[in-house]
């Protein structure tokens, strides 16, 4: 790029006559670049009017070239601190042209470059170039004014001057530039994440409202076959209850128990009511028949007959039994606020639920309770106590009971009597 030719008869603006704007100049030196700010009322000094004579303003062309951002942020490759440029280097770079680009990408007004002439004679004469560039900012406008060193070309000195005038832009003002480019590029790709996000997100809700769907649509066939479930069982309920108390009272037990081909005595029967949580002996209310059916999974009577046996290995586990052997003695409680039971139920009572598991334990001690005259009722601590001796002590042999550890007393008693027995 070349600098018009000179036109002496352009006319010289006077500086008293411009508005001031706050300058910064930049001066290249031997040992880099040095900057200062110029006040807004800048004093003339006397050789004002013999410098004014020897200037010559020279003002780039109007319009500035359409030039994209990529190619002003390439064109400004960052400088050494001290910028030198030789000749042909000078010829290469084409900092001036740059320059020009980069004040069209940012709609400032082109660089304006002032030439003085330096004292010496002609054939040596050398030229000193300052450039001005009127700096856009959101406080307002500033002017840099940048100078190179002295050369004997014009083209040259204009050079260095437009290579200090990117220097500076490019290490102090450029700079924020960038950072504001790439905070605009961040939020640029903040909104692309939320958006990928919100696509997710309705993505998994739709997802989810399928999920939630189907769920649904099998939560209404579950309970569509529940409900047909309950009314099976209500339906063998009623064919059992009495229809004035709609209870299954001891008629209507004896009637299951014939349809179950079970004995009313049987221990399995127990258990039933044990399942149902039956409160009173004797009696089957809807809720308990409900519940009870319900966990066996037994809708019908047949279902029913083949739930007992899995219902009796149920109950002979270790960890069930000891609480169905007290349901039982609360079961056999038929009045209100009775605490104990009379020796004659016990007996058969504990038959049926302990004769098949120690069955020589219960043996003798039914035998002592129906000789002995100490003890006409049996309390649930007494029996809970024998259910303990059964599973602690050895029989016949008894070494390990100690009647110093709290045994009931019908207990004492009855192992002094079997040691007695076996003397």
């Amino acid at each position: 790029m070349y600098l018009p030719p000179e036109d002496p008869s352009s006319p010289v603006p006077n500086a008293s006559s411009m508005t001031p704007k706050p300058r910064m100049m930049i001066q290249r030196c031997e040992n880099g670049c040095k900057m200062r700010k110029l006040n807004d009322d800048v004093e003339e000094d006397n050789d004002s009017s013999k410098m004014e004579s020897n200037i010559r303003l020279v003002e780039a062309e109007n319009k500035l070239p359409v030039v994209s951002e990529p190619e002003a942020a390439a064109a400004l490759v960052p400088h050494a601190t001290k910028p030198e440029t030789t000749e042909e280097e000078a010829q290469k770079v084409c900092a001036r042209e740059q320059l020009y680009k980069l004040c069209g990408v940012r709609h400032w007004k082109a660089p304006l470059y002032t030439f003085f002439n330096q004292d010496g004679p002609d054939n040596t004469k050398l030229f000193k170039v300052e450039v001005s560039v009127e700096i856009k900012e959101a406080s307002g406008i500033t002017v840099l004014e940048c100078f190179g060193d002295p050369h004997n070309k014009k083209k040259i000195a204009a050079e260095q001057a437009a290579e200090v005038a990117l220097w500076f832009l490019k290490n102090h003002l450029y700079e924020t530039d960038v950072n504001e480019r790439a905070f605009e590029m961040f939020k640029a790709q903040r909104s692309n994440k939320v958006m990928r996000r919100s696509a997710a997100a309705s993505s998994k809700k739709k997802s989810d409202s399928i999920t939630s769907s189907t769920t649904d649509l099998f939560r209404s066939a579950s309970s569509k076959a529940t409900t047909k479930e309950m009314d099976r069982i209500d339906h063998l309920f009623n064919q059992y209850a009495n229809t004035s108390s709609n209870l299954i009272d001891p008629e209507g037990i004896e009637e299951l128990c014939s349809n179950l081909e079970v004995p009313h005595t049987d221990i399995r029967i127990l258990m039933l009511a044990w399942k149902m949580k039956s409160e009173k002996q004797g009696y089957f209310t809807q809720e308990e028949w409900r519940r009870g059916l319900k966990a066996l999974r037994a809708d019908t009577l047949n279902k029913l007959k083949k739930a007992l046996p899995e219902l009796e290995k149920e109950v002979r586990r270790q960890s069930n039994f000891a609480d169905f052997y007290a349901y039982a003695f609360r079961y056999c409680l038929t009045e209100e606020k009775q605490k104990s039971i009379d020796i004659e139920t016990i007996c058969q009572l504990l038959e049926i639920v302990m004769g098949s598991t120690f069955r020589p334990q219960v043996d003798y001690f039914v035998e002592y309770l129906k000789i002995q005259n100490d003890y006409k009722v049996i309390n649930m601590d007494q029996w809970m106590g024998f259910y303990r001796f059964c599973n602690e002590i050895s029989f016949p042999e008894m070494t390990e009971y100690n009647p110093e550890l709290a045994w009931p007393l019908v207990l004492d008693n009855f192992v002094e009597w079997i040691r007695e027995k076996q003397a």
